[in-house]
């Protein structure tokens, strides 16, 4: 069978397939690595972004932002309405409970329902996820 094998691939110009010798380890094929569950980056951005929010580091939330709201906050003044929302600790709250759930992706938009029919949502921009509400 390997002869008749190797007669058809110089046939058809290719090389025959190298020797091996029966004591030769086999080696197993180089399995594929499994695909990224759709709500893997997303996941990520939203446990970067409540990390730093918990912690109060406003200068590594503010490029998880999406656009409008980069364009509109600076780091601090991102840390000051914080400050002055009742609710802000509270949704972080709700957030950290929620992480454990999936996100609904749905072409450039992600969302976490949080409790109370709210949600965390991102939007997909030049490639990358970024926050766009904490509801």
């Amino acid at each position: 069978m390997r002869g008749a094998l190797a007669a058809a691939l110089l046939l058809c110009g290719c090389p025959p397939p190298p020797e091996r010798r029966p004591d030769a380890p086999v080696t197993p094929p180089v399995s594929q690595p499994a695909a990224p569950k759709p709500d893997a980056e997303p996941r990520a951005v939203a446990e970067r972004f409540l990390a730093a929010a918990e912690k109060g580091e406003w200068a590594a939330v503010l490029p998880l932002l999406a656009r409008p709201l980069r364009e509109r906050y600076s780091a601090d003044r991102l840390g000051e309405d914080f400050k002055r929302e009742p609710l802000a600790k509270d949704r972080l709250a709700k957030l950290r409970a929620a992480l454990p759930s999936a996100f609904a992706v749905e072409g450039d938009q992600a969302r976490l329902p949080l409790e109370g029919a709210k949600a965390f949502r991102l939007v997909r921009e030049r490639g990358a996820w970024f926050v766009a509400a904490l509801e």
